[in-house]
């Protein structure tokens, strides 16, 4: 009887933990624009070499900007098999010229992505302030906004010996 029991509760377990479950998305909490820096992919028909020779057209009509000092151009390249891109400052006019390049697929704000948020509770338990922290004796909790948010917890019980002697006749 014994032994049935504990098939079933292993049973029901393996169960519990093959159901499907719900897959959670990044959420944004917070995105910040990052002013005058973007990303610019090119088309996927763009090689390597049209990628060089785009990025000495960009460099060309950034050098002819007025704003040449405060934009510093492209910074960074990006290549991965037909994926082509970059990154860089520019000023508004620059924009307007690379967005008509018959080159670009896309252009797109760089932008500062946070996807967790850290939430403060001050006046915490001992307990709590201590393992969030370094220091001990601290009574600031620090946690995640989304912790535990979709989580589910399944108890199976198989019953209570309620003539177990760490009841002591309760």
């Amino acid at each position: 009887m014994v032994g049935f029991k504990r098939f079933a509760m292993l049973a029901a377990a393996a169960c519990a933990m093959a159901a499907p479950t719900r897959r959670e998305e990044a959420t944004e909490v917070t995105a910040q624009t990052i002013e005058g820096s973007y990303i610019i992919t090119l088309k996927n028909t763009v090689s390597v070499e049209g990628l060089t020779s785009h990025l000495s057209w960009i460099n060309d009509v950034h050098s002819r900007s007025l704003d040449k000092r405060q934009f510093p151009g492209a910074e960074r390249t990006f290549s991965f098999n037909s994926f082509q891109a970059y990154s860089g400052k520019f000023d508004d006019a620059t924009i307007d010229i690379i967005k008509s390049s018959p080159e670009v697929a896309s252009v797109e704000r760089d932008q500062l992505w946070t996807l967790s948020a850290i939430a403060t509770q001050t006046g915490a338990p001992w307990g709590l302030g201590t393992v969030s922290r370094r220091t001990s004796g601290s009574t600031q909790y620090l946690y995640d906004t989304n912790a535990g948010s979709g989580t589910f917890a399944y108890v199976v019980d198989s019953g209570i010996n309620v003539g177990h002697t760490n009841f002591g006749g309760r």
